[in-house]
């Protein structure tokens, strides 16, 4: 039996994710992990002749990509973002973007390996791809996915031909002078993801060694972020700041959760991917592919995406890497590997039935917590964020009984906290006559985002039937004299009201005075 270098590695990351834990093990999203198992299975079982034919469909998929997005473009096709035309079929434009990019190179690497075998119709083709899939790539207007896709350029000339010391500082200046340039390209939204970077650089100091584990980043990045703006009120973040679900930075994100170990494990993965460089043509398009990927990786959350993390574990599993060879019988490993692998897709689809059908119940149930279905199997699904996110919603909306509803919106504040979440647990504590756990909740959800009006107006009206006074007026003034970001008919009546209220306690105080 052979293992390679990465195989090994693999192993190891793994057992780490799954036993250094801040959230419990999902049982509801064990259907992906088992996929991606499988899937790498797969790819390492199959012959390497075949890899040329994988290669070409990714690029093939590329291209439908693209050519959804430029239907997207020209309004043929329904974006799936309310506020970008171009998403293809991811729900964002940034997936988009990794994956043309990565798509892109591919398409390079098949154009110029073996260029002489190919025949002139192959050629043609492999250009033609190359054009369609960079005019995708533009579409998506994606600094990650454009800053991947030259990177991965650079990595596949570099390795093919070695670059003299003037042309190193030569390609070092252009690419410095592209990052300068796309940062300036969207300011705030850069200035935005070096905030996130800056709270998750506090998180790995506070766990330097073994992180905050699994789930953990998700967990605390809203505190972190509300820590800050307790201690600089007057940041120029502040205007910034919204809901974090994702760190845009998975090299960032994996250290904060697994510490200085993680680290470790992930760099000796990308030395024994990256390493060595290849003379097998289709081993070295792969390296550029991987080299893109992880490029974008550090500017997006791949690790979020299903079938980008899909492309990435198929990816690995075409390197060759260094190899081991260990004395065991093919019978044995035979039932060993069918053994896996049947454990594996029973757990799986038992485990995406799961996800599916309590999914179905979250959108479909007019009252969540009548759900026998969803009352029964609450705690199986109860740390997959996306699911209890949209759970802790529903019975909000649908104002189902106060005690379900405080225990679903505090089992969702665990694992995924948010601004409009602490809101909405602020308002059961009042509706329970706890006006301290109220104030408290509302205090958090507006250090969160010290720009979002809502926790400051819901403290405001707290303070106006306590009948302090002084703590309203205080907290109206701040209010009425904060900047925002769009002005529009919430916000003129939420001052209108205070405004009211504010004269209101004048003329009191001057009828007193009389």
């Amino acid at each position: 039996m052979r293992l390679k270098l990465q195989d090994i590695l693999l192993i190891g990351i793994g057992f780490l994710l799954l036993c250094n834990r801040a959230i419990p093990i999902d049982c509801s999203s064990l259907w992906q992990l088992g996929t991606l198992f499988l899937v790498y299975i797969a790819i390492r079982i199959l012959p390497k002749k075949s890899y040329p034919v994988l290669l070409l469909v990714v690029c093939l998929s590329g291209a439908v990509e693209t050519a959804v997005a430029v239907l997207q473009n020209f309004h043929y096709w329904e974006s799936n973002h309310h506020v970008f035309a171009v998403t293809g079929t991811f729900g964002n434009p940034g997936p988009l973007g990794g994956f043309l990019a990565t798509c892109f190179i591919v398409s390079v690497s098949l154009f110029r390996a073996n260029g002489g075998k190919l025949n002139i119709y192959c050629r043609i083709l492999c250009v033609i791809l190359i054009i369609f899939i960079a005019y995708g790539l533009v579409l998506t207007s994606s600094r990650a996915g454009w800053l991947a896709a030259l990177i991965g350029v650079l990595f596949l000339f570099c390795s093919r031909y070695p670059l003299s010391c003037r042309m190193k500082i030569l390609v070092c200046t252009v690419v410095g002078v592209f990052i300068v340039a796309l940062y300036f390209l969207k300011v705030d939204s850069a200035n935005g993801r070096l905030f996130i970077w800056r709270n998750t650089w506090e998180m790995i100091k506070d766990s330097p060694i073994r992180g905050t584990g699994t789930g953990g980043w998700l967990a605390n990045y809203m505190h972190y972020q509300a820590n800050y703006f307790m201690q600089h009120p007057d940041s120029v973040y502040a205007s910034l700041a919204d809901n974090v679900f994702y760190p845009y930075n998975e090299i960032l994100h994996f250290v904060a959760e697994q510490g200085a170990i993680g680290l470790l494990c992930l760099l000796s993965l990308f030395y024994a991917l990256l390493g060595k460089r290849s003379n097998n043509n289709v081993e070295w398009g792969v390296q550029g592919a991987l080299v893109s990927f992880i490029v974008f990786s550090c500017f997006s959350y791949p690790a979020d995406i299903f079938r980008l993390q899909i492309l990435f574990v198929s990816m690995m599993g075409m390197m060759r890497g260094r190899q081991f060879n260990i004395a065991v019988s093919q019978k044995m490993i035979r039932v060993t590997v069918g053994l896996i692998v049947l454990s594996v897709v029973s757990i799986s689809g038992w485990s995406f039935v799961l996800y599916q059908r309590t999914s179905s119940e979250i959108k479909h149930t007019t009252f969540c917590p009548d759900s026998l279905f969803l009352a029964n199997r609450f705690p199986l699904f109860r740390y997959n964020p996306q699911l209890m996110y949209y759970y802790s919603q529903r019975c909000v909306v649908n104002k189902c009984p106060t005690d379900n509803t405080l225990q679903i919106l505090q089992s969702t504040s665990s694992i995924v906290p948010t601004c409009e979440l602490y809101c909405d647990i602020g308002d059961i504590w009042l509706l329970k006559k706890d006006t301290t756990q109220a104030e408290m909740c509302y205090h958090i959800a507006a250090s969160m985002l010290p720009y979002r009006l809502t926790p400051k107006y819901k403290t405001f009206l707290l303070y106006v039937n306590q009948g302090n006074r002084k703590s309203a007026i205080d907290i109206g003034e701040k209010i009425l004299n904060q900047p925002i970001k769009k002005e529009g008919t919430k916000t003129l009546r939420i001052k209108a009201e205070i405004i009211q209220y504010m004269q209101n306690c004048r003329e009191s105080v001057n009828n007193t005075k009389e």
